[in-house]
């Protein structure tokens, strides 16, 4: 991972995502997450740190809400919050430890929904996390036939809510 990391930041990757889905809370314990995976993914952040690398990302899917603090404290820029985590309940755990990005819920809303349903989430995801470091987003991966309105729906809506002279 850290080897891949580099090499992705090195050929112009914007981003370096760690995804880790086995670590999730809905397959693992907080207490396993805590023992098994939580200093590897520090290890990995640390090294990409170390080699000047400034954008780095977690993702875990599920329902991470117990384990929020140590997601902070593994060394990621960003943190995929999926839509399982009350998202004002991880802008309030992680705080201005990282930014947090998310958590549209990737079939409900935008596979299922339309542009209305889409600019709804998107709302609630832009209120929820209010006074954190956020990127709208989707909560995990983009359904390859999602409709193409709805992804513009969630990019328009991100530049609606820009604050001004800021950045979305």
């Amino acid at each position: 991972m850290i080897r891949f990391g580099i090499a992705c930041w090195e050929a112009g990757a914007d981003i370096i995502q760690c995804g880790d889905s086995l670590a999730s809370c809905n397959v693992i314990s907080p207490q396993t997450y805590r023992r098994f995976a939580w200093p590897y993914q520090q290890k990995v952040f640390r090294a990409w740190r170390q080699r000047g690398i400034r954008a780095s990302l977690l993702h875990i899917c599920g329902d991470s809400s117990r384990v929020l603090d140590w997601y902070a404290e593994t060394g990621a820029d960003l943190i995929e919050i999926d839509n399982q985590v009350d998202l004002s309940y991880a802008a309030q755990r992680i705080g201005g430890r990282a930014t947090l990005m998310g958590n549209v819920h990737t079939v409900t809303e935008l596979l299922q929904g339309s542009r209305e349903t889409v600019r709804a989430a998107a709302e609630r995801c832009l209120c929820a996390a209010a006074g954190a470091r956020f990127i709208l987003g989707s909560g995990c991966l983009v359904p390859r036939r999602t409709p193409l309105d709805n992804v513009r729906e969630l990019v328009e809506a991100a530049h609606r809510c820009r604050p001004h002279g800021g950045t979305a």
